[in-house]
């Protein structure tokens, strides 16, 4: 099945190619309105947008999730608290710490995805006016 869907994506990448070189189209955008029109042109440039936001919300979602565990690791701490006799910090729970920067981390991502969300709105409103 494999490699069904590996000839199946090398042919599509070939017949990409060789129209964008028949009718000089430098992007997808290009090539969807020389083949189909101009309400193609902005169906192809809507999907690129939500591919590019997908692909940003899934790198936010893996940071956090890294630097969660990274400031977990850096900072010396266990996942089941700190050890004993460790009490020599004044009052700084290093888990707690790093909890913060995960909660911080998934608040950033919140935010992230309503701006490209709102974004991707007015662009997309811009192009279908």
């Amino acid at each position: 099945m494999q490699s069904v869907s590996a000839i199946t994506a090398g042919f599509s990448l070939y017949i990409l190619i060789a129209s964008a070189r028949r009718t000089g189209a430098k992007n997808y955008a290009e090539l969807a309105a020389d083949a189909y029109g101009p309400r193609a042109a902005v169906f192809t440039a809507v999907l690129t947008l939500m591919l590019t936001f997908m692909a940003l919300t899934a790198f936010i979602v893996l940071l956090k999730d890294l630097v969660g565990t990274g400031m977990v690791f850096f900072n010396g701490s266990s996942a089941t608290g700190s050890e004993e006799g460790d009490d020599d910090d004044a009052g700084g729970d290093d888990g707690a710490d790093a909890a913060h920067i995960a909660d911080a981390a998934a608040d950033a991502a919140a935010a992230a995805a309503a701006a490209a969300a709102t974004v991707s709105r007015h662009v997309l409103l811009k192009l279908l006016v």
